[in-house]
């Protein structure tokens, strides 16, 4: 990839910003043995694994699911972590750092993925061994719908629900 900061177009200003500050080829490209496999580029590849999580950064070649997606979809999965089903995107996908990605930067990114060479290829699926899920969507409804909340619910999330990770949270943090 090339690119500059004072880019000309936007495919320019988002190849930019991908290849560069917003790093998504550090996670999106396959890994060989001489380094990054760039005839794959942001065909997707295995990103972690530890006892919480196994993390899969998908393919987000226009060889992938994401060619049907609408330019809104991919906005919305680059800021809020939210595919077009509403299924999240989960850890390490860092959409809460690009959520205050300016319209420009993030609708740049999106043209230059639709430009992006299709590489087919099959990745596996993100799985999560903590209820990921919950927690987000906790967070979500607190952030986003905070006169909506049921205090119950937020009870027994606070009291139940967070202290039961709390073990699997230490476990993570004492790995060599």
């Amino acid at each position: 990839m090339t690119g500059n900061a004072i880019a000309q177009t936007a495919v320019e200003r988002g190849e930019y910003i991908v290849g560069g500050i917003a790093g998504c080829g550090n996670c999106h490209t396959p890994i060989g043995p001489d380094g990054f496999i760039m005839e794959q580029e942001l065909a997707g590849r295995l990103v972690e694994k530890n006892e919480a999580f196994t993390a899969i950064a998908p393919n987000i070649t226009p060889g992938s699911r994401i060619a049907s997606w609408r330019d809104e979809d991919l906005v919305r999965a680059i800021r809020e972590g939210l595919r077009p089903d509403g299924s999240l995107i989960g850890p390490p996908m860092p959409f809460t750092q690009y959520r205050g990605l300016s319209d420009t930067d993030v609708n740049a990114i999106v043209a230059f993925l639709r430009t992006v060479p299709a590489v087919e290829s099959t990745v596996a699926v993100s799985e999560y061994r903590i209820p990921w899920q919950p927690i987000v969507g906790m967070r979500n409804r607190l952030v986003h719908a905070y006169f909506d909340i049921d205090a119950d619910i937020l009870w027994v999330a606070a009291t139940q629900e967070v202290p039961a990770l709390l073990p699997k949270l230490q476990a993570l943090m004492s790995v060599d």
